[in-house]
């Protein structure tokens, strides 16, 4: 017999150098004599602005300079505010649906659920209108409202994907408010405002 069967063969060294000299002439030199001709495509993300520091009594947006897409916009309560009965928010979040999308789903804060309270979820775009998504966090059950007290706390974060297409928006709040835990029907709580400096988002 000839070796065993199965045994490795060996190539000689002249016939390897041969074989993988043109592959190896070809990574060391970039594909061609001209450091090569391979086009980098460069990376598209978001900017972010406008975002004001979290106040007493104020909700507001807050996101990141710069990210990739998704982005996330977080919702933020500045404290300690003059309510400590505050049960539910709810507001509407406007932008241009040409840049951005939003994206399912909103992750709770931690100011709502205080005291292990149950809370409901409500965060979808608005029927026929792409670019409005409708939010509504809730405590739920026989529990009272809570407050907000340290310099601020999230209420919930929010997801938005892009489009692909370059441009710029706007991110703002409308039909907003905070109300307390009166029944039957909850009552807006006045002291409670919302931030009406837009985030100006762009993506490119």
């Amino acid at each position: 017999m000839n070796g065993y069967r199965g045994a490795p063969r060996f190539v000689p060294m002249a016939v390897a150098v041969m074989l993988l000299g043109p592959l190896l002439l070809s990574q060391s030199c970039g594909g061609g004599g001209g450091g090569g001709s391979g086009h980098v495509t460069p990376v598209m993300h978001f900017t972010c602005g406008g975002a004001v520091a979290a106040s007493p009594d104020q909700i507001s947006l807050s996101c990141p300079a710069t990210s990739g897409s998704p982005m996330l916009v977080t919702v933020i309560i500045g404290g300690a505010t003059t309510s400590t009965d505050i049960y539910g928010i709810k507001f509407d979040l406007v932008f241009s649906p040409t840049v951005m999308t939003f994206q399912a789903p909103a992750i709770e804060g931690t100011f709502l659920n205080q005291g292990g309270a149950a809370t409901s979820i409500i965060a979808a775009p608005a029927p026929g209108d792409p670019g409005r998504v409708v939010v509504s966090i809730t405590r739920t059950g026989a529990v009272s409202g809570t407050q907000a007290a340290a310099p601020q706390a999230t209420v919930i974060t929010l997801g938005f994907a892009a489009t692909g297409l370059t441009g710029a928006t706007f991110l703002t709040f409308e039909n907003a408010e905070a109300v307390d835990d009166s029944t039957p029907t909850p009552t807006p709580i006045v002291s409670i405002g919302f931030t009406s400096s837009p985030l100006t988002v762009s993506f490119q």
